[in-house]
């Protein structure tokens, strides 16, 4: 037995339509129905319409008052539903297991570097947590290590959402927005507030995490438009991102083999002889949070790649 149009709509089955010389395509996803529509000329069909809510009166006019009405209340019931979007177990695993370390490792550096020039003389136990935060916990090997992996996880986990993101453009902008009210933020806070101490020149955060993290979506957002809206490279961009990856780190390392990230820029001099980009390059380093584009970028696309291999087809969690 054939199936009505209002059946297959009911149970959200896709279907073709076809009136003379016009086509009609309509698919089903999770909270709307799509509608292309192709008018023949010669050999080829021209897309006109994409989305059913733009096409009210054109459906009226096709296909008539009583099918048009029905299309339109039906995509509008299945567009108010509520859809509840599937985690990704191992990525917030990930993320909840660096926030916990972020924690951590802030917490101690407002112990010995914040509190000595806010609380003094310290009481025997913030003496001892301190020398412990000092000795014990910043200036100890394993810290070190365990740091560096988790900045790799923390780009790289941030490529890897880069295929779960709508607009990677959009989630870049809000990023650096939120790093520029942090400098700017931090360098009235240590200009004007904390005058004494190293803090005038340590709590001015100019190109932190945050901030690499924002500029390094901008960028792959560049890249991936290139790639893939330009170029028509869809199959292929994966491959594209692992050898930028490549390509980054490989800066990155050859600028830490020179040794020239070790000139410190103080807040004050940032805005001169093009400190503000040497910084963020890593040809200079100022301020206690600090992450260069090189090879921190790398991670990213590496994060991309991944993504891309693991997470474009389904976007479903693998454990």
């Amino acid at each position: 037995m054939e199936v009505s149009i209002e059946e297959k709509i009911k149970e959200k089955q896709n279907f073709t339509l076809l009136k003379e010389n016009d086509m009609v395509k309509v698919s089903f996803s999770d909270n709307q129905i799509s509608l292309k529509y192709f008018s023949r000329t010669k050999e080829q069909y021209q897309k006109v319409f994409e989305k059913i809510e733009h096409l009210e009166n054109f459906l009226i006019t096709i296909f008539g008052q009583d099918f048009g009405s029905f299309l339109i209340e039906e995509n509008k019931r299945i567009k108010s539903r509520k859809i509840k979007r599937e985690r990704i177990h191992e990525i917030d695993l990930l993320r909840g297991i660096l926030i916990l370390c972020m924690w951590v490792d802030h917490f101690f550096f407002v112990v010995i570097g914040i509190m000595p020039s806010l609380v003094s003389p310290f009481d025997d136990w913030l003496n001892n947590l301190y020398y412990f935060g000092l000795n014990d916990w910043w200036n100890a090997p394993w810290r070190q290590n365990i740091r560096l992996v988790g900045l790799f996880l923390f780009l790289f986990i941030s490529g890897l959402s880069s295929v779960l993101t709508r607009s990677n453009l959009k989630r870049g902008l809000k990023v650096t927005a939120v790093a520029v009210i942090m400098s700017v933020g931090s360098f009235l806070i240590s200009k004007y507030i904390l005058q004494v101490s190293r803090l005038s020149e340590g709590l001015f955060f100019y190109f932190g995490a945050i901030a690499c993290l924002g500029v390094s979506a901008l960028i792959f957002s560049l890249f991936e438009f290139i790639f893939k809206k330009l170029l028509k490279l869809e199959r292929t961009s994966k491959y594209i991102y692992l050898a930028l990856g490549i390509i980054f780190t490989v800066i990155g390392v050859v600028i830490g083999t020179y040794k020239t990230q070790g000139q410190w820029i103080a807040g004050e001099d940032l805005f001169k002889n093009w400190n503000w980009l040497k910084v963020p390059i890593g040809l200079a380093t100022t301020g206690d949070d600090w992450m260069p584009l090189f090879p921190y970028l790398g991670y990213f696309f590496f994060g991309a790649f991944a993504g891309e291999i693991l997470y474009k087809k389904t976007k479903k969690t693998l454990i």
